[in-house]
């Protein structure tokens, strides 16, 4: 009867200590990432005042400088996205890709852009290890502010780029914006969702 005691109180120490360890190990994963977070956080923080500081040397150079409060609330593009309604339509010969791109401001919310887009549509192949451009395309400042549009689900730039060969595997949309007012470049990519076409 001790034996089955004592046996019974080693198994579940080993078992605690097992455990106790994978704690340890859990809790050390969590520190290191919240760590990284921290220095990504600094960074980009970093990088904030930077800018701050360039923007407002170069408004104390002008003339007629902006108040802060003005250059606060000028709105210019942080980042764009793909709208997830985009995707490749198929037609009676070939596909057609239809892509959206929604450019947004410091606050999430849609701006206009002026600049030029390069937009390449990629096919990643059966193994996702060879991939194949299947089509590309650069849209002008002039082409890029008539493609806008306006409808139910949001504002943005529409664009249509004609596929003449065939898929046979994942499709991805790579987009990059070449904001002229800041110099900035902006990218997003999606991966592409077959609709019948025009819709």
């Amino acid at each position: 009867m001790k034996r089955a005691i004592v046996g019974i109180l080693l198994t579940a120490c080993l078992s605690g200590c097992s455990s106790g360890k994978r704690i340890a190990k859990a809790n050390d994963a969590l520190r290191l990432e919240r760590e990284t977070l921290k220095e990504r956080v600094s960074a980009v923080e970093a990088e904030n005042a930077e800018l701050k500081a360039k923007v407002s040397e170069l408004n104390q150079r002008q003339e007629h400088p902006l108040s802060e409060e003005v250059l606060s609330s000028l709105p210019r593009i942080a980042s764009i996205e793909i709208d997830s309604l985009s995707g490749i339509w198929a037609k009676y010969a070939g596909h057609v890709a239809h892509i959206v791109i929604v450019p947004r401001d410091g606050r999430g919310r849609f701006v206009q852009a002026v600049g030029s887009v390069e937009i390449r549509v990629v096919e990643l192949g059966k193994d996702n290890t060879t991939p194949r451009v299947l089509a590309t395309r650069t849209v002008m400042p002039s082409e890029l502010r008539d493609s806008f549009v306006a409808s139910l689900t949001g504002l943005g730039y529409s664009i249509n780029m004609d596929i003449d060969e065939e898929i046979s595997s994942t499709v991805v949309f790579e987009v990059i914006l070449h904001d002229e007012l800041t110099g900035e470049n902006h990218e997003d990519s999606l991966i592409a969702s077959s609709r019948p076409y025009g819709n």
